[in-house]
């Protein structure tokens, strides 16, 4: 039996590894590898016992062991670093315990650093992007340019980049991309794997009019919501106009579902929206999006993002949803404007008139579907 050591620098107590994560290597172990993960939880994660014990029995029963690791973030290179060298030192003493076949999976850049330490005992390094990092750090206003935090992430790409035995890209301009970086990606294999979603629990409801009644919305008002964060990269601003926009045209219910409550309330403040703010639970996120006829993902559009794709675009499109998002990675190739536009080129108030005339398509809900699994 083949043993593979997944890395996250993600928590599973956090909702994208309890969403992307925990399926995952869950899914592997089913299909008979002996899985491991390795991740860094969150210091108020870890303060809820009740979830740690929750994913501890999942990842248990079905054969996953869980290596644990505190996330640290401030100072934040010297946090880093050490998280760093904690996770070295878990990968090269799972590395060296092996006897028969495995393998190291990593998920960005961080894990695939941590992951050196057991290529180095010969262990193949699977290296799965999700993004170009130091990029993304520098373009997103992080780092700033030839900074020691550039000069230490440029070598860092480099030695995982020239460590991994194969890639994994979620966009096909990322792989193309990938020459700029590092003149040696022609000769290592590369598999393109957009955002996968779960298709069974990110379904159409029978009556989408019954889940807004559950959750206290107007059963008869159209819905639009933005799930995940609403900072960073998220263009905070663009989603609440458009939100705005929306709720003024059509009358309809704005839902920003985020654990930065703080920020989204200071958002809709900021913009003068009437929005419902709440937290969930990951898998209590099904049932909000069932409750809506639309999402926003919009992401700033930024070269550094040619190698993203946003989960929450394949859970809205599963789940019936027509989507307004922004044209990073192969956005632009899978735009369909009965019901996948880009904001691109379009102000908030006409991205309101799209979602407005998409939402009543008599054949939305087959169509975002069928464009979710056929991609």
């Amino acid at each position: 039996m083949t043993s593979a050591l997944y890395l996250t620098y993600d928590g599973l107590l956090e909702p994208l590894g309890a969403s992307q994560v925990i399926p995952y290597v869950t899914g592997l172990a089913a299909r008979g590898t002996r899985m491991t993960v390795l991740s860094f939880e969150k210091p108020g994660d870890l303060r809820a016992p009740d979830r740690v014990g929750e994913v501890e029995r999942r990842l248990r029963e079905s054969g996953v062991d869980w290596i644990r690791r505190r996330w640290h973030g401030t100072p934040t290179l010297p946090a880093t670093a050490f998280d760093l060298w904690t996770g070295r030192r878990a990968v090269r003493r799972w590395a060296a315990s092996r006897s028969g076949p495995a393998l190291l999976h990593a998920r960005g850049y961080l894990p695939g650093y941590m992951a050196l330490a057991g290529r180095a005992l010969d262990t193949p390094l699977l290296l799965d992007l999700r993004g170009f990092w130091v990029d993304e750090r520098i373009e997103g206003g992080y780092w700033r340019p030839g900074s020691a935090q550039e000069r230490i992430g440029r070598r860092v790409e480099r030695a995982i980049l020239d460590g991994a035995d194969h890639l994994i890209s979620l966009t096909r301009k990322g792989v193309r991309r990938l020459p700029e970086l590092w003149p040696g990606a022609a000769g290592t294999p590369a598999t393109v794997i957009p955002t996968c979603v779960r298709t069974g629990l990110f379904r159409p409801p029978e009556d989408r009019a019954a889940v807004r009644r559950e959750l206290g919305l107007d059963p008869e008002a159209p819905t639009l919501i933005h799930v995940g964060t609403i900072t960073g990269w998220y263009d905070g601003d663009a989603t609440v106009r458009v939100g705005r926009a929306f709720v003024e045209r059509t009358g309809g219910s704005f839902v920003l579902l985020t654990r930065d409550r703080a920020a989204a309330e200071a958002l809709a403040r900021k913009h003068g929206v009437e929005a419902r703010i709440e937290s969930a639970r990951p898998d209590e996120v099904p049932r909000w999006l069932q409750a809506a006829d639309a999402g926003l993902a919009l992401v700033r559009v930024s070269p550094a993002k040619d190698a993203s794709f946003a989960t929450k675009i394949a859970e809205y499109l599963s789940t019936g949803l027509a989507v307004l998002a922004t044209g990073i990675g192969d956005m632009p190739d899978f735009a369909d404007d009965a019901v996948l536009a880009l904001l691109d080129g379009r102000t908030p108030e006409e991205g309101a008139a799209w979602l407005a005339e998409a939402i009543p398509r008599p054949d939305r809900v087959a169509r975002a579907r069928e464009l979710a699994t056929r991609e």
